[in-house]
């Protein structure tokens, strides 16, 4: 393992094992340059029953060292039970930690290094056949989890199984290896799209659409749904007249007038601040409120630099605003309701009204 030391200048240390890190000065920080191959060698009795803040595993390097990674971030992993965990992270996983970020402990009177990951998309689960591993050697021979399943349709029955449970990341991951197997497996795409839908990764969920979309030619059968999906994705986007055009094209029934239905009112809201207040309190009540609105901006303000400020920039009025104008409507980053442990990020709305004195 290669680690990058901040000490006065940039120092390099080659092979540094895991064991090694809570020998280091406290005053060294240490970065990985490359990715960390480990493998996660938990048993499963020592685990706490949910996941709270930061999901901790015990995880093994090829040279035999055991260390703790904290994993945040991850979604549909809050209070999740025993169950839940073992389908995100089997014993013997093989994973890649993008550029990991290794640090002391705080809490305890004993401090011990391990490794934080903040980002999902910074752990990348290999499987043990995969070209990147043919290198690695483990130093203490341990059990590497192998799948038995071998073919697309396996695969993806295991990723409708894993949807309806709603753990939509091991289904995501079901469903892309079985496009390694057979790319030409549509369906496989169309359902990773709809779990990515689910997870709120809109982006990937209009790759994988738009995808089957450009290779549907003899598939008209599914023409139709991988739409709807990238209609879908683009909603979330925010891409309302995207959507509705894409919307436009296609055989009208109940999902789909409901959804045009959605896209003019988040159009209205987004172009002239028109929200449907009665509307939006009503569903506020709701024990886990989620109000489906768009973000709003007044053309009369806009940010630009302020040079008789010191520089920097600021919101600048562009004309006179009248007493009781909606400037500006945007989502909330997340909410916790009273009623439910689980912080959801919601559509909610935080209007902000600019209130002029007489």
């Amino acid at each position: 393992m290669y680690f990058q030391c901040y000490l006065g200048q940039y120092v390099l240390l080659n092979n540094v094992a895991l064991g090694a890190i809570s020998c280091l000065p406290d005053h060294i920080q240490c970065r990985q340059l490359f990715f960390n191959f480990c493998l996660t060698s938990y048993p499963f009795h020592e685990l706490l029953t949910v996941r709270r803040v930061a999901l901790q595993l015990k995880v093994e390097d090829p040279n035999g060292d055991v260390i703790l990674v904290s994993l945040y971030n991850f979604p549909n992993l809050f209070l999740a039970d025993l169950k839940v965990l073992k389908a995100y992270f089997p014993i013997g996983t093989v994973m890649a930690i993008r550029e990991p970020w290794m640090k002391m402990s705080a809490a305890s009177s004993h401090p011990s290094a391990f490794i934080r990951v903040d980002s999902p998309s910074d752990i990348v689960i290999l499987e043990p056949s995969h070209p990147t591993l043919h290198a690695i050697r483990w130093k203490t021979s341990p059990v590497v989890y192998r799948h038995t399943l071998t073919t697309a349709p396996q695969w993806n029955d295991l990723g409708t199984k894993f949807f309806k449970e709603c753990l939509y990341i091991p289904a995501a991951l079901a469903w892309s290896r079985g496009i390694d197997i057979d790319a030409s497996m549509h369906t496989l795409r169309l359902n990773r799209s709809q779990a990515y839908i689910r997870l709120e990764w809109f982006s990937a969920a209009l790759a994988d659409a738009t995808h089957v979309l450009s290779a549907l030619e003899s598939l008209p059968q599914l023409d139709k749904k991988a739409s709807y999906r990238a209609a879908c994705a683009e909603y979330g986007l925010q891409r309302y007249s995207d959507a509705l055009a894409r919307l436009e094209l296609l055989e009208e029934d109940i999902q789909v007038k409901s959804m045009k239905s959605r896209c003019r009112q988040r159009l209205l809201e987004a172009t002239k601040g028109q929200y449907d207040w009665l509307r939006m309190f009503r569903d506020g009540q709701a024990s886990v409120p989620r109000l489906d609105v768009a973000e709003f901006v007044h053309s009369a303000i806009v940010v630009s630099a302020v040079p008789n400020r010191g520089g920097g920039r600021g919101t600048v009025a562009t004309r006179h605003i009248r007493t009781g104008d909606l400037m500006v409507s945007l989502r909330v980053v997340s909410f916790h309701s009273s009623t439910d442990l689980y912080p959801l990020l919601l559509g909610c709305c935080q209007t902000i009204r600019i209130r002029l004195l007489s």
